[in-house]
């Protein structure tokens, strides 16, 4: 996104114009040789420049609650440039929620779309997000699309994995002003983003209960299939018996676990199994642990009473299934 800049008595001047977390502008002015204590001044006009009345000084200076309908003008007093900001249209607000396109299904390629705002800059952008939560209400989730992962799907869509089948899709859009800067990362998977809370420059909707696969995966982008790179218990040691003619024994599948960066831990077991979490955060420690009587794919996730009280930062998470450790990584825990 290109800065609102001007040039004046040789100076190129520009204003960054950005929102706050709580919807209202805030900008920077600069010059382009900038130095050390640049004094400017401001001016709230008309779209077109007149009817200006002082605003403020300072280099960085918010909208504060302006209504819509202005623009900004500084000016510099050494070097005598001056520059204007976007048309600022009042705090942002959401007017319609973020909805999805393509089946809430696993396999499927999904794709967000972004919501409708009233307020902010003109030249405003948004940035959406896919997460699985663990409940209709949105708790406990994992995301499924980050800006910063390189191999992600076109218009931020995702291709939903099968090991989120039955939980619920979250979307969310994030409206940034029009000159915002991101540093440049590139993270190696989407699902250990964090996930944006709901806010006055974020909203939120959720799209449904995700449906089980109806076929192939629809899309190759995205990262790879989660059970094709999951961490497999290891064959429990043969047992010794009499020598007889060979018998092809039966292949017994093994489970699989899959540990998220937020603490949710999904293991798929083929058949019957008993599995045990325990976290560790210095000397305190939570635990659960459950018997699955049948074949399926299971989720667990520490309850937000056991993390709050496991206290914030990240933890010690250490999986065992049917007695064997399948898992021990660092986790950063999410209510």
């Amino acid at each position: 996104m290109a800065m609102t800049e001007v040039a004046i008595a040789g100076e190129a001047a520009f204003i960054q114009a950005t929102l706050g977390p709580d919807g209202s502008g805030s900008m920077l002015a600069n010059v382009a040789n900038g130095h050390a204590g640049e004094a400017w001044s401001w001016n709230v006009c008309a779209p077109d420049g007149s009817e200006c009345i002082p605003f403020g000084s300072g280099q960085e200076i918010a909208t504060g609650a302006t209504q819509g309908g202005h623009v900004f003008v500084a000016t510099e007093a050494a070097s005598g440039a001056s520059v204007t900001s976007p048309v600022w249209n009042g705090p942002t607000v959401a007017a319609t929620p973020p909805s999805t396109s393509g089946a809430v299904r696993a396999n499927a390629l999904v794709t967000p779309v972004s919501g409708t705002w009233s307020g902010g800059w003109i030249g405003d952008f948004d940035v959406t997000q896919l997460a699985a939560c663990e409940s209709p209400a949105g708790t406990g989730c994992t995301s499924l699309t980050d800006p910063d992962y390189p191999q992600g799907c076109p218009g931020g869509a995702a291709v939903i994995d099968p090991v989120f089948t039955g939980m619920y899709l979250r979307v969310a859009d994030h409206i940034y002003g029009p000159n915002t800067m991101f540093s440049a990362e590139a993270d190696s998977t989407p699902y250990e983003a964090a996930v944006w809370p709901a806010g006055p420059t974020v909203s939120v909707a959720m799209a449904g209960q995700i449906l089980a696969a109806a076929g192939a995966r629809e899309s190759a982008c995205g990262p790879p299939p989660i059970e094709a790179r999951q961490q497999q218990a290891p064959e429990p040691p043969p047992t010794a018996r009499t020598p007889t003619a060979p018998v092809a024994a039966p292949k017994r599948r093994r489970p699989s676990v899959t540990v998220m960066d937020t603490g949710l831990v999904i293991v798929n077991c083929p058949s019957a199994c008993r599995i045990a979490m325990t976290v560790r955060r210095g000397t305190k420690t939570r635990s659960i642990s459950a018997t699955r009587k049948k074949p399926g794919i299971w989720r667990f996730r520490l309850s937000a009473g056991s993390i709050a009280r496991l206290g914030p930062g990240r933890a010690q998470l250490i999986l065992r299934v049917n007695g064997l450790l399948v898992a021990r990584r660092s986790v950063r825990l999410a209510s």
